[in-house]
C-alpha cells in the first residue's frame, strides 16, 4: 500500500462452487477530474463518500465474471474507510444494499471506518464552491434516452442543471450544445491499473450516475433529480424467463435511492423518470418534433446506446470495428424500434433480410426472443388479466413503487405498444 492510499478490502463469493475473489482497491489511484460549475453549496462530504462507494462497486463488477459465465457472484463484502462513517444509519445501509440487490441480484455488506486522507475526488471543481442554486438536476449520459430528455426539458420549459459522468466529454458537450442549457457539470475518472472489460451489461453502473446526480444536486441545493429512460427498459420486463434485464431506472431503484438520500443527507431529493409511460419510439418522435427533422438526425447520430460498442466480436462469431454499434444487443434492438431505420450504421442490420447475418440464429437470439414475446402479447386473446397473472415480480415491483405513474393496465398498454413497434421493425426469417 503506497503512502496516502485509501484501500478498500473486498471479498466476493461465487456460486455454485463457492470460490472467492479477494481484492485490495486503492481509491488513491483514482484520478478524478472535472466538476467545473458546481453550485454554491460546494462539495458535500457524504455525497463524495457515496460517489466513491459507487465507483468501488463498479470496479468490483469489472473484476467479476460476466453474466454469460456459469459462475455467478452471490455475496460481496466491502470494508472501506470514508469521510463520514457516522452518517450511515442502519436504514441508509439497507437502502444501499437494497439498490445493489435489485441491480445485480447479489447480497452486499459494507463496513465503513473513519479516514483522514483526502483523494482526488476532494479536489473536484478546484475544491471550491461555485455559484448558483437550482431546483432540478438532470442526469445526461449522451445516450438516446437522455438526449430525448433534453428535448423534454426544453419543450416543457423546465430549467435544470445537467450532470454527466463521461468518457466522451466532447461528444456530450456537442450534443448539449444543440439545446438551451447554461449549466452542465461533467465528472470523469481514470483508475490507474483499474480493470478493463469490453462488452456486456454493467448491472451496477446506474449507482454511479445516481450518486453523481446526488452530489451535483447537493451542491446546488436541488430537491429534484431526473433520470430519463424509456418505460419498457425501466420496468425491465424480460422477453423470456432466461433473461435478467438491467434495472438502471426501475421505479423501485428510484424509491430506494430517495430513501438513501434522505438518510444520508437528512434532506429529501426526489428521483423521477418522466418517460416511464413512453416507448423509445414515442420519445424519439417527441424529440424530432422539438428539434425539427434535420437537426434531429444530426443530434441522434452522435448518441451511443450499444452494450458492445468497444468490442471487436459479438454473438454469432461476428467481427466488427470498435466504436460501431453491434445491432444485436437489447439496447440496439430497442433503439432500432425507435428510429425506423433513420439511424447510424450498425455492424448487423436485422431489420433487413439482405443483411448477410440475417439468418444467423446465434446473432438473432435477442431479437427472436423479443419477437416471440411480442407475438404472444399482441394476440387477440391476451388481455390485461392474463398479463397481470403472468408478469414477473420485477414488473409488479415497478407498479407498486411508481405511485400513480403506473398501474397494471397502463403497463399492459405500454408493452403492447412496444410489441407492435417491434413487429413492425424486425421481419422474421
Amino acid at each position: 500500500m503506497s503512502a496516502g492510499s485509501v484501500e478498500a478490502h473486498v471479498q466476493a463469493r461465487k456460486a455454485p462452487h463457492g470460490a472467492t475473489i479477494n481484492l485490495r482497491l486503492d481509491l488513491g489511484a483514482i484520478r478524478w477530474h472535472g466538476g467545473i460549475g458546481l453550485g454554491e453549496e460546494g462539495l458535500d462530504a457524504c455525497a463524495l463518500d457515496l460517489l466513491e462507494i459507487a465507483r468501488v462497486v463498479w470496479e468490483i463488477e469489472r473484476h467479476t465474471p460476466k453474466r454469460i459465465s456459469s459462475e455467478r457472484v452471490r455475496s460481496i463484502t466491502v470494508e472501506l474507510p470514508i469521510r463520514e462513517p457516522g452518517s450511515w444509519s442502519e436504514a441508509g445501509h439497507q437502502a444501499l444494499v437494497g439498490m445493489l440487490r435489485l441491480l445485480g441480484n447479489a447480497e452486499w455488506k459494507f463496513k465503513f471506518t473513519k479516514r483522514s486522507e483526502k483523494t482526488a475526488l476532494d479536489g473536484l471543481g478546484g475544491g471550491k464552491a461555485g455559484e448558483g442554486r437550482a431546483d432540478t438536476v438532470t442526469l445526461f449520459s449522451g445516450g438516446l434516452d437522455s438526449t430525448c430528455g433534453l428535448g423534454w426539458l426544453q419543450s416543457s420549459g423546465v430549467e435544470s442543471v445537467l450532470a454527466s459522468f463521461y468518457g466522451a466529454k466532447a461528444k456530450q458537450e456537442e450534443i448539449v450544445g444543440n439545446f438551451e442549457f447554461g449549466q452542465h457539470v461533467q465528472v470523469g475518472c481514470i483508475w490507474d491499473n483499474g480493470r478493463r472489460r469490453f462488452g456486456g451489461q454493467f448491472q451496477y453502473r446506474s449507482l454511479m450516475f445516481l450518486a453523481l446526480g446526488a452530489m451535483v444536486a447537493r451542491s446546488f441545493g436541488a430537491k429534484r433529480l431526473l433520470q430519463f429512460e424509456n418505460g419498457p427498459l425501466s420496468i425491465a420486463m424480460p422477453p423470456s424467463p432466461i433473461y435478467r434485464m438491467t434495472r438502471h431506472a426501475h421505479p423501485k431503484l428510484h424509491r430506494l435511492a430517495m430513501m438513501l438520500f434522505t438518510e444520508l443527507f437528512g434532506a429529501e431529493i426526489t428521483v423521477e423518470n418522466p418517460f416511464l409511460q413512453l416507448t423509445k419510439r414515442q420519445m424519439a418522435e417527441a424529440l424530432k418534433e422539438t428539434l425539427g427533422e434535420q437537426k434531429f438526425g444530426k443530434v441522434v447520430r452522435k448518441t451511443e446506446t450499444c452494450w458492445n460498442l468497444t468490442s471487436r466480436q459479438v454473438v454469432g462469431n461476428i467481427t466488427k470495428n470498435p466504436g460501431t454499434p453491434c445491432g444485436l444487443c437489447v439496447p440496439c434492438i430497442v433503439r432500432r424500434t425507435a428510429m425506423r431505420g433513420d439511424d447510424i450504421d450498425h455492424a448487423v442490420n436485422l431489420t433487413s433480410r439482405k443483411d448477410p447475418h440475417f439468418s444467423n440464429l446465434n446473432a438473432r437470439v435477442h431479437v427472436d426472443a423479443y419477437l416471440g414475446w411480442a407475438k404472444e402479447l399482441s394476440g387477440r386473446d391476451y388481455d390485461v388479466t392474463r398479463f397481470a397473472f403472468e408478469a414477473p415480480q420485477v414488473v409488479r415491483e415497478a407498479v407498486s413503487n411508481a405511485a400513480d405513474a403506473l398501474t397494471m393496465e397502463k403497463t399492459f398498454d405500454l408493452y403492447r405498444t412496444f410489441a407492435d413497434e417491434l413487429m413492425a421493425t424486425f421481419p422474421e426469417p
